[in-house]
């Protein structure tokens, strides 16, 4: 009897820690300009709004300054929504939100001398994982 309840609360301790693991394994997400995506984990829904700003030195060229990109997305959850500016200068500054941190991890394309980028072409990959706040 000894023998089983331990097994019992064995496994108990197992499941429990695999599913807290599981929570806060961190999520990439990525979504073009204009869409909107949802995160597994959480039911967070991202919303590319806009590429502010693109200043990053184009990749064909030497600059004496890295450059900067600016975007802006909406977080949903819960009927709760907010609008957050990210900047690739900032990559470990998140936007917090419902317990979750949003942070860059990627926007392409990367400038180039050759040709304009236009909105639509822009890709975002963020990184989504459990608030450490």
């Amino acid at each position: 009897m000894k023998l089983m309840i331990r097994t019992i609360f064995a496994m108990f301790m197992l499941t429990a820690f695999a599913v807290a693991v599981a929570a806060q394994t961190p999520e990439n997400v990525t979504i073009r300009a204009g869409q909107q995506k949802s995160a597994a984990n959480g039911g967070l829904k991202i919303k590319f709004l806009s590429v502010e700003e693109d200043s990053r030195c184009p990749k064909d060229t030497n600059c004496i300054w890295a450059g900067v990109a600016r975007i802006k997305i909406e977080l949903s959850r819960n009927s709760k929504k907010s609008v957050f500016e990210l900047n690739t200068n900032e990559l470990n500054k998140p936007a917090v939100f419902q317990g979750y941190d949003v942070v860059i991890k990627r926007l392409d394309p990367y400038p180039s001398t050759q040709r304009t980028t236009r909105i639509a072409e822009y890709s975002l990959t963020l990184t989504i994982s459990t608030s450490r706040k």
